[in-house]
């Protein structure tokens, strides 16, 4: 009797509200169960509901498509933002590395310029000290 009552209640219940409500499922057994038990004097205190299986293996998968599907796409975005901050990063290092050398260059420039300035009113002064 219980049997053709809980399969009755699976049966008029989506598939959602038997994997994932079972107080729906467990209230509606408990309410048919005890309309039968009040005949016979009985009261019934609870129904437990332990474990929901799927036997299909097809569709168990089928239920799982979802999931996997979020999980690996979020897995994906996740690499994709890690990648992203990691070229980002690399620009940056790249930036700072190609602005110290220029700067070096620039300075390097600028001493050789400032010696041969040095070096011409050096020259300058000899002239005038020659004339």
């Amino acid at each position: 009797m219980v049997t053709s009552i809980v399969r009755d209640r699976i049966a008029n219940l989506t598939l959602d509200d038997v994997l994932k409500n079972r107080n729906k499922l467990r209230s509606g057994v408990k309410e048919e169960m005890q309309k039968i038990l009040t005949g016979w004097g009985l009261w019934l205190e609870t129904i437990e509901i332990q474990d929901v299986r799927i036997l299909s293996a097809s569709l168990f998968k089928n239920l799982q498509t979802e999931f996997r599907e979020k999980s690996r796409l979020d897995a994906q975005r996740i690499t994709n933002d890690i990648n992203t901050k990691i070229k980002k990063e690399q620009i940056q290092r790249d930036f700072e590395q190609d602005k110290k050398e220029i700067v070096n260059t620039v300075e390097k420039q600028k001493i050789q310029l400032q010696d041969q300035l040095t070096a011409k009113k050096r020259d300058l002064n000899e002239f005038k000290k020659e004339n």
